[in-house]
């Protein structure tokens, strides 16, 4: 019985863990493939809501192994692919809104447990990293989707080079200011507080999980160096 409750855990975490590397996956796609591929007539807004689809239903899985974590992961991507392909359908402003707003309850959930998960004890270094890219990248998307809210609010508070403000450019302003690179001018209160946050956010938290890596590689080994002398002493 506890062998088959053992096997279960390992299956559960193996899948959880290939769960996120599908969503990395899916993230480049959607943030470094497809827009290019779209502005070049390639691909249509379905394919990309398809992409979107693929990101939202691996982020669920990719929470965690804890069934409570997978069950709110569950629920908020249900939430945000009904609205966000009801606003597909019918492209109307109200259901615009609903779409930014769902879409960022669930990157904002996804983006939290993944965090807890990843920093969990029992990660190896590998999990660890993986975990983190795709928390940083989900970082730059959910404050794309804050921009995208704050646009449809107040239209005019980001003035971008070109004037467009389709999400494909709210999403590079947000990646070139979470990277500090520089793009467009917040001119509204707000979005200057939302960009000084997510510059905040893009240099601590580097820098916070390099910190929590060396932390744990340290305490691994210091135990391992603990045991290697007590083996010693014994002999």
């Amino acid at each position: 019985m506890n062998r088959l409750s053992d096997e279960g855990k390992a299956l559960n975490f193996h899948f959880t863990e290939w769960a996120r590397l599908a969503l990395l996956g899916s993230l480049g796609v959607e943030l470094f493939i497809f827009p290019p591929l779209h502005d070049l007539g390639y691909l249509g807004l379905y394919a990309g809501s398809v992409i979107a689809s693929f990101s939202l239903v691996a982020g669920a899985i990719a929470v965690g192994t804890r069934k409570r974590d997978r069950w709110i992961g569950i629920s908020v991507a249900i939430l945000s692919l009904v609205v966000h392909w009801f606003h597909r359908i019918d492209p109307t402003p109200f259901l615009a809104l609903g779409n930014n707003v769902f879409t960022l309850l669930a990157l904002g959930t996804f983006g939290v447990l993944m965090v807890i998960y990843t920093l969990g004890k029992e990660r190896n270094i590998g999990h660890r990293l993986v975990g983190a890219i795709v928390s940083y990248l989900l970082l730059g998307v959910i404050w794309a989707r804050c921009y995208m809210i704050l646009l449809q609010a107040i239209p005019g508070a980001i003035e971008l080079p070109d004037g467009r403000g389709d999400i494909a450019t709210i999403v590079y302003f947000s990646f070139a200011t979470l990277t500090t690179l520089g793009y467009g001018t917040p001119v509204h209160p707000v979005a200057r507080s939302l960009a000084m946050f997510e510059a905040l956010a893009g240099v601590l938290y580097p820098a916070i999980f390099i910190a929590r890596l060396f932390s744990v590689g340290g305490r691994r080994g210091a135990a391992s160096g603990e045991r290697d002398s007590g083996e010693s002493g014994e002999r």
